[in-house]
Formats: C-alpha cells, structure tokens, sequence
C-alpha cells in the first residue's frame, strides 16, 4: 500500500481509519494488519500477526534475524493451506515442517524485515536479490529507501547488464527531484554498494495489463537525457582529456564528465590498481590508491596530475615510500580511527563491506608495502608492522589505537600492538579475527607448497577472484604447472581477460606478478614470525565455518597473553563472513565491542 495514496483517503473527510492488510492465498488471504496513521510521512507497514497467525524472518540458514535486519517472512498458523492441488513438488518446497514449533509454515519468497515499534516492512521479493560486484543486494530495501524520500511518487530498481559482465543498479524514479538529491539521499541511509549507478526520471512506470510495473518495458538509462548527470562538463584541458580516457577505457563507458564520481560510475577497488597502471603508462606519474580515493573526479584528479607532474621527484625520493601512502580511508567519522590490517593479498579493501557498516568513526585500511608497486614488499612481520606503527604515529599520534587484523593481518596487528605498547602507547582495542599463532608449526607445509609452485597460489587468487565476479574462471591452474611462472601468470591473465567482465579485462601480467609478490612475502613472513607474549588484552573473533581450520587458536592466543582472552563466534566461513548477512551480524559485535572499549 502506497503511503500517498492512504493519505489521499484520509483526505475524503469521511474515512476515520485506514488498514493495510498483507498475506498470500496460501494463508487464506490476510496474514497480517497495521493501522497507517494519518500525516504519516513513512512508508505503510504490513503491520503485525492476524490471531492464530505466526510469522518468522529469516535468513537464508532459516534462522531467526535480528530487528531491522531483512529475511523472507515464513507464515504458520490455522490459516495456513495444506498445499496446491495436485503439485506435491511445489507443495513440499514452499509447505516445509515448522523448525520453530508444531505444524509447517509457508516459505512466502517476501523479503520483510521487523521495524523497532514490533511492525514488520514489506521490502520486495527474495527472487529480486541480486548479486553485483560480489555483493548480494536486495532491490526491495532500495526501494524502500527511495521511497522515504518525500519528493519521490514511485520508483522501481533493477540491474541492468546492458554491456555484458558489466551489471549496474539503475533506479526509475517518478517525482520532482533530481538524481544528484536521489543519490546524496540514499548514500546516507544505505552502503555505497547499494546506491545505484544511474537515476532515470520519468513521468511515470511502464504498467503491465495487470497493474505491476513491467520491469521489461524501462529504458536503459543512456536513452533518457540525464540519466547519468544533469550537469555534465566536458574536459577542458588534456590532462583532463587523458584522465577521462583512462576512466572510459577502465570502466568501459563513453564521455566521462570531470564532475562525474568514479564509484557512482561503477568503478570499484579492484580496479583502481588499473587506473594506477594507466596513470603510470601514459603520464609517467606516480600516484597512490588513497589520491584516487580522496580525488574521486576528472576534476579534482587533475589538479593532483599536475602537481605530480611538476613536481619531478628525484629517483632518491622516489624509492622511499612515504609512511602514509600505505593508508586507505574506507569510511569517515569522528573519533579515534580503527585501523583494519590487510590479510595476505596486500589489500586493505577487503575491509570495505565492513566498514559500510561501521558508521561514525573513521575507518583506515593499511595496505600491504609493495602492492602498488613502489618497492619490494617486506619479508618479516616484524619489518611490516614497523612501518606501520610509524604510519599510525604520524596519523593519530596521541593514541588510543584501535587496532583489527583478519586472517594475515591478525598476526599483523598483533605484532603493531607489541611494539605500540613497548614505546608505551595505548591500546584500547586489539582484535584478531581467524587468525591461529600456531600457523607457524601447523601450516609450515601447506604454505611452503602454496608459495613454491604459481599454478596453486593462482588457483587461490582465482577461487577469490570467482567470489568477486560471480562466475567459474574458465580455467584448470594445475594445468600448466609444467610451463614457465611467467607462462602460466599470462595463461592466467588470459583466461580473466576472456570473460564478459570490465574488471576482470582490465587485469595486466604486470598486476598479476605484484600480487603474487606480496602473496609470497607475507607467507614468508608469517612462517619466519616467533609470536611472543603480550602485555595486554586481546579479543579473538572466529568464523563458526573455521572450526577446522583453527580448532586450537583460541587457547594459542589466550597463552600469549597476561590477561583472559575474550572469544566471540561470528557466522560464516573464512572468507563469506565478509559477506552478507554474515558481516551485518560482525559489524554489530565490532560496533558493541569499540563502544565497550
């Protein structure tokens, strides 16, 4: 029920109450009920439980989420059918025994979620979750978030892949606003994954016969006249036109404006190391990830082109790396910030889904020495984290630090605590998350063997990679264990460029080799690292999927300690806890966890 149009029927004069009723057919048609409050300016709930109806949200392991959190809305109760006539298969998938109670309950395939005054939100459906650029989006809680926005009538999300492997979210909006408002507005309710690339307004949605949007019948966004930007400015200069170039080729569109925001035209981290490349290819400049970041515009990037430019550094001051250039701000804030330590690839972007998540206090990835190219990378953690604590020094000098470290980066930033607290720092906050100190001993083998030979460190960058891009690489790394390192890196690089995926076209032999650098250093590191006893407090977090694989790290870490460890179990496995629904549920224990600190 459309807020607008409840209003408009309080409007009549003669209506007192207006009631929205929600439920499927397979529930003997009503299953729920919210009064809709005159002047409300939200958008209408379905409200609660009619009597003898029970409802359950759920993720997508059927356990019950949290308020506020969006899952499917399992329906029980008497008003429930026994199934669809002479259609067991269908009726045994939707018609399941009840996992909370007696009876079974109905899988509607509506996504919902519980509002904090007990009302539940109708949000869209589960069959429109989408998955882009590794993220699993839900178009309903888009929507919903369109909708708040006063100036908006109706408005519809989709993807659209209309360069394909290339998907974008394009929002269809019907009212008087414009997209940079539309955009400005989602950005602060929602992560910046989920702000759609493309705003096109129209007069109106395209209806089918039956009254629901015909999602087939929207136009693709470069056919509508401001789609993209209502203000686009051309380049005016050549390093403007060089830059825009770089991005059109990278991000595989056409007249890149200098206003235009490199993310709000799908560019991502995995590309900003191509831009980096580029940047170095074609002007001869050296530029970090954090200049990109912190000049996300033609404009703004060519003002810091140009002085790099002019400035001509000597060979002397190029070859030291300057302490901050390993930072990366992934969100802002006030506060003291988290500094979140890279894990073995060197990249400190993997921290990005959660930092979406930690709003209000600033949250700084450190990279590892070396992914970028500027120098060898370093071979002991010692080493790493030296650089590092002088890093943090000079960025937040006064302390307290709050320091988290997943995988690789735990033993990082356990090893930035000690030398913090030995130059007599405090440390508010020490987290290490599936990391395990016996690795040393434990995994010496498997990690000699994974260094040793390229085809398997390949195969593990390829099964990341795969997560990222939502497809099978169409390739057997073991292959080509016979051939050459530098034969089996451009067979590698091949088979990414062969895929229907800007990103993964944009990966050159020459990023491959950095990568599988800093791989091979960090491993060397980790297997020559001595862990020694710590002053202070630690908190170990852990994947309920890593049992296995660090069946003893919390008792290794409680015994390098002078102070009881505090445990936390969080879901998902090494890698999917970064994922969703998994890392709403770390950031809340993350977010409790600095509040407490």
């Amino acid at each position: 029920l459309p807020n607008a149009l409840a209003q408009q029927l309080y409007q009549l004069g003669h209506v007192e109450k207006v009631y929205n009723l929600y439920g499927p057919s397979e529930d003997t048609t009503y299953s729920t009920y919210a009064l809709i409050e005159k002047g409300s300016q939200t958008t209408c709930p379905i409200g609660r439980p009619l009597p003898n109806t029970k409802l359950y949200v759920v993720d997508k392991h059927a356990s019950v989420v949290p308020v506020g959190v969006p899952g499917e809305l399992w329906i029980g109760g008497d008003g429930l059918a026994r199934g669809y006539l002479n259609r067991p298969e269908l009726t045994e998938e939707k018609f399941i025994p009840n996992p909370f109670g007696e009876g079974k309950v109905y899988r509607t395939g509506d996504l919902v979620r519980y509002r904090p005054d007990g009302n539940l939100e109708f949000l869209g459906r589960i069959d429109h979750q989408v998955k882009v650029r590794g993220f699993r989006i839900e178009l309903g809680e888009i929507e919903a978030t369109l909708a708040k926005h006063p100036s908006v009538q109706d408005g519809v999300v989709l993807v659209r892949e209309d360069v394909p492997g290339d998907k974008r979210l394009v929002a269809y909006v019907v009212g008087e606003v414009d997209a940079s408002e539309l955009r400005a507005h989602l950005k602060r309710l929602l992560p910046e994954y989920m702000v759609p690339s493309f705003f096109v307004l129209l007069d109106k949605l395209p209806l089918s016969p039956n009254g629901k949007v015909d999602r087939c019948a929207l136009p693709a966004p470069g056919v509508i006249e401001g789609a993209r930007s209502a203000n686009y400015v051309a380049p005016r200069n050549l390093v403007e036109e060089v830059l825009a170039g770089i991005w059109g080729e990278i991000l595989d569109i056409d007249h890149v404006g200098i206003d235009d925001h490199f993310f709000d035209l799908g560019g991502h981290s995995l590309l900003l190391v191509g831009i980096l490349a580029r940047l170095r290819e074609t002007l001869g400049v050296e530029l970090s990830i954090r200049q990109i970041l912190e000049n996300p515009t033609i404009a703004l990037l060519a003002s810091v082109v140009d002085h790099a430019m002019t400035a001509q550094p000597s060979r002397e001051s190029m070859g030291r790396i300057a302490p901050s250039r390993c930072l990366v701000p992934l969100s802002e804030g006030t506060g003291s910030p988290l500094f979140c330590f890279h894990p073995a690839g060197g990249d400190a972007f993997a921290y990005t889904s959660l930092s979406q998540r930690l709003s209000g206090r600033p949250i700084i990835g450190l990279q590892a020495p070396g992914f970028e190219g500027e120098r060898e990378p370093f071979e002991q953690i010692e080493a790493i984290a030296a650089h590092f604590v002088e890093t943090l020094e000079l960025v937040h000098p006064d302390g307290p630090y709050y320091l988290l470290g997943w995988s690789f980066g735990g033993h990082v930033a356990f090893e930035v605590a000690q030398q913090l607290s030995r130059k007599g720092r405090e440390i508010a906050l020490l987290m290490i998350i599936d990391a395990d100190p016996g690795t040393r001993i434990d995994g010496r083998e498997d990690a000699l063997t994974l260094i040793a030979d390229t085809w398997r460190l390949l195969d593990s960058i390829g099964f990341y990679l795969m997560k990222v891009f939502g497809v099978q690489l169409p390739y057997s790394a073991e292959e080509w264990s016979h051939e050459s390192d530098s034969e089996q890196i451009d067979r590698f690089v091949h088979a990414l460029n062969g895929l229907d995926d800007p990103r993964a076209r944009s990966i050159k032999p020459v990023h491959m080799r950095r990568i599988l650098s800093v791989y091979r250093a960090n491993f060397r590191a980790l297997l020559a690292y001595e862990h020694e006893r710590y002053s202070g407090r630690i908190t170990f977090i852990r994947a309920e999927g890593s049992d296995m694989l660090l069946p003893h790290a919390p008792e290794r870490w409680a015994e390098l300690s002078t102070y009881p460890i505090e445990t936390h179990i969080i879901p998902g496995d090494h890698r999917s806890w970064l994922a969703q629904p998994n890392v709403d549920v770390a950031a809340r224990l993350i977010l409790g966890l600095l509040c407490n600190a």
